[in-house]
């Protein structure tokens, strides 16, 4: 029997691909930088903003270069959310499922590579605090290592006092997939979408896939 879930935030609980997608394609043509949709996929989604910079740039960029360049990169995205009000919600079946585990006592958390600036957006816009306690999330703080790296699930998973072994994780990215593996997770679900269907044939870090938060099956933790 599982005793708790860690989830990823982005393309997992909120179904943002598409934002951040544009917003990164924008700040590529802005700084004349090469990027297509198979490197979002395989460099891009799931890992931190450092992490991400570095590589469009091909080089170790300054503190002050990172935060110039990831408050820009974070305007474009939160106005694109913000102008599709009608996708600004949780994925189909999260508040059901929050709401099972929140009635069952089940443990839970976040591990998401967005930063504090996104997070609060997200804590207050879908009012995470109802089932959360957002002061426990794991976010990109500029000093965790990015997924693939197992670290941020499991400091995750150590603040909810809790083993990997014990939780469900849930990730939509190869890399957050790659992590979760790593970190020995008893149960790794993997979000299917228009988006994933075409890169979870390239892993099998997964124990079962879901196009919405319905298909869990409950019985695993009670």
């Amino acid at each position: 029997m599982l005793k708790g879930v860690i989830f990823d935030f982005n393309g997992t609980l909120f179904w943002d691909s598409d934002f951040h997608d544009n917003a990164w394609l924008s700040f590529a043509k802005k700084y004349n930088i090469k990027l297509t949709y198979n490197d979002i996929d395989k460099n891009i989604h799931g890992r931190s903003n450092k992490t991400i910079l570095n590589y469009l740039f091909n080089k170790n960029l300054s503190i002050e270069e990172l935060n110039k360049y990831i408050k820009y990169k974070e305007s474009i995205y939160r106005k694109n959310c913000l102008k599709n009000k009608n996708k600004l919600h949780l994925a189909e079946g999260v508040k059901e499922f929050l709401n099972f585990l929140k009635q069952n006592k089940i443990s839970m958390n976040i591990a998401t590579a967005s930063d504090k600036s996104n997070l609060d957006f997200y804590i207050e816009i879908f009012d995470l605090k109802k089932w959360f306690n957002t002061d426990l999330i794991v976010y990109d703080d500029g000093m965790i290592p990015s997924k693939p790296d197992p670290k941020m699930f499991k400091i995750a998973v150590n603040k909810i006092n809790l083993f990997c072994r014990e939780c469900m994780v849930i990730e939509d990215s190869l890399s957050g997939l790659e992590a979760a593996k790593k970190a020995g997770f008893g149960y790794i679900c993997a979000v299917f979408n228009d988006r994933t269907k075409l890169t979870l044939k390239d892993t099998n870090n997964y124990d079962k896939t879901i196009a919405s938060f319905d298909e869990i099956d409950r019985k695993l933790f009670i």
